[in-house]
């Protein structure tokens, strides 16, 4: 079933209000690294400014990469044909930095993460919330980290990983930039 009117104007609505909750996020991370009595970084602004931009980032990825794995044959054909609309509509390469969930998977699956991290199974070495600089984003001292931030790279590193952001953040200020054209297309092809 072709996407009406009304849920491509709601998912298009809806991308422009998560795009703003993203940015707000990056301010707050933003001031957070700049906190001149939380040298080097306030842990307690940035992290939760983290989650609350990956989450925003995750929501856009979800509308444009939509869940196909459950539901009728009928709705995951049209959930697929959702996100394929909206990726032309915005023009979202498939390669999209907005793709990728593993961050936001690592903060939202924190208990599953430390059951592994921190199993019987595991050495149990690991560090929360530390800081580093004059190190690459493959750097062996960031393996151990369950919560990091690498100011050398701006990158956070959760459980091991580091993320760049910036691709992310490059990516949503141009969907929103390709916004206001792809509702007014949106309208125009319905009304074909």
């Amino acid at each position: 079933m072709k996407t009406s009117l009304t849920q491509e104007q709601a998912f298009l609505g809806e991308i422009g209000r998560q795009i703003r909750f993203a940015m707000q996020a990056v301010e707050q991370m933003n001031t957070a690294l700049r906190d001149e009595n939380a040298r080097p970084v306030n842990h307690g602004m940035y992290w939760p400014a983290l989650q609350d931009f990956v989450l925003a980032a995750a929501q856009i990825s979800k509308m444009l990469w939509p869940n196909v794995s459950s539901g009728s044959a009928i709705e995951r054909t049209d959930r697929a044909n959702r996100g394929i609309r909206l990726r032309e509509l915005l023009d979202v390469a498939d390669d999209s930095a907005l793709l990728s969930r593993k961050c936001r998977n690592h903060l939202e699956h924190f208990d599953e993460r430390i059951d592994v991290w921190l199993g019987p199974s595991t050495p149990g070495h690991w560090a929360d919330f530390n800081v580093f600089s004059g190190i690459g984003d493959d750097s062996p001292a960031l393996k151990g980290q369950i919560r990091a931030l690498n100011l050398s790279m701006g990158s956070p590193v959760v459980f091991g990983e580091a993320f760049q952001l910036q691709p992310i953040i490059n990516e949503l200020g141009e969907v929103w930039q390709r916004l206001p054209a792809a509702l007014k297309k949106s309208r125009e092809d319905h009304k074909a």
